[in-house]
């Protein structure tokens, strides 16, 4: 091929698989999201594909982004996806297992100037 180098074929049929791929993966679904000024939520759903859940301490949803700071955002394009919990930072929950959410399905609700995983329940305290 013209104006290639021998990197760039190496290279060239990888990117060609990657941009091909989708990635199916189990995930906590997001149930509800009462954060109605969050540019993900339509209807009470979040159409983002994955969210992540907040701090060590604070299950705050990281993924929240509010629509009265950024009037110029919407996103409609995908709602036809349900959100799921992609990653779990917040410790002290028993759902969380090796930071990944493991309840059945989870709430967000909005809380002072963020959103919050509702769901979140403090882990027994080992002995």
């Amino acid at each position: 091929m013209p104006g290639l180098m021998s990197a760039d074929l190496a290279v060239a049929p990888c990117v060609q698989l990657l941009t091909a791929m989708r990635l199916h993966i189990e995930m906590t679904v997001v149930a509800d999201c009462s954060a109605g000024q969050c540019v993900y939520n339509v209807h009470n759903r979040c159409h983002a594909k994955a969210i992540t859940i907040g701090g060590t301490m604070h299950p705050a949803c990281d993924t929240y982004l509010s629509s009265e700071k950024h009037p110029d955002l919407s996103h409609t394009q995908a709602l036809h996806i349900l959100a799921g919990v992609g990653a779990c930072k917040t410790i002290g929950c028993k759902h969380n297992q090796d930071l990944q959410c493991t309840a059945s399905s989870m709430r967000v609700q909005t809380h002072a100037a963020h959103a919050d995983c509702v769901t979140f329940e403090a882990s027994a305290q080992k002995s």
